[in-house]
């Protein structure tokens, strides 16, 4: 995903190719599932299924540098999070109702939402609104790569906090691995910090 953000990035002017940038991505981006290809000695995909997690990540490094666009290049950067958060949202709700239409709506029924809860969706809703907002806020202020990186790298905290909380095993190879990505997740930001600070001042 965040080598994705990068080629977006390079390709909607948001970022200047560097091939040091290039391979810290790379590093960051293959670390964790080397290491996990290391531990188990396969890797099994479904092609469908491959495709179609490719094409989803194509598309939020699209959605998260447009939104970035809108929120630091448009007029949309005056307003607050929350009023940016009706537009944009509104704007991504009718670009999703067809796809829901057709992929999805004939297999849902109204006793599924008595079966799952009002009250967990409700949760789910203003959990997802949250979010949301909290994207807005922080695509103000930072580029869309530097949430990829970081997001890369939220799944390694995870995975090392279900093996501390639940004792579930990690070999020695992840371990490595997710070790490899914060490491070079620092570097990066150490490295190119005030380089994305000059960029967003000139926006």
């Amino acid at each position: 995903m965040p080598c994705l953000g990068y080629a977006v990035g390079i390709g909607l002017s948001l970022h200047q190719f560097e091939e040091e940038k290039m391979y810290t991505i790379l590093c960051i981006s293959g670390s964790i599932p080397v290491g996990d290809y290391a531990s188990y000695g396969f890797f099994y995909t479904e092609k469908p299924g491959f495709a179609f997690q490719i094409i989803a990540c194509i598309i939020e490094a699209f959605r998260l540098s447009w939104i970035q666009i809108l929120r630091q290049q448009s007029a949309l950067a005056r307003l607050s999070p929350i009023t940016a958060t009706y537009y944009i949202s509104s704007a991504t709700a009718v670009c999703l109702i067809p796809m829901c239409l057709i992929f999805e709506f004939s297999g849902l029924h109204l006793s599924d939402i008595f079966r799952v809860g009002v009250q967990a969706l409700l949760w789910n809703v203003v959990c997802a609104c949250v979010l949301n907002i909290t994207m807005y806020l922080v695509l103000g202020e930072v580029t869309a790569l530097s949430m990829n990186l970081v997001g890369a790298v939220q799944g390694s905290f995870l995975v090392c906090f279900a093996s501390l909380a639940l004792g579930i095993y990690m070999s020695p190879y992840q371990c490595t691995g997710h070790a490899i990505a914060f490491l070079a997740l620092t570097f990066y930001f150490f490295r190119f910090g005030k380089s994305h600070g000059k960029h967003l001042a000139s926006l």
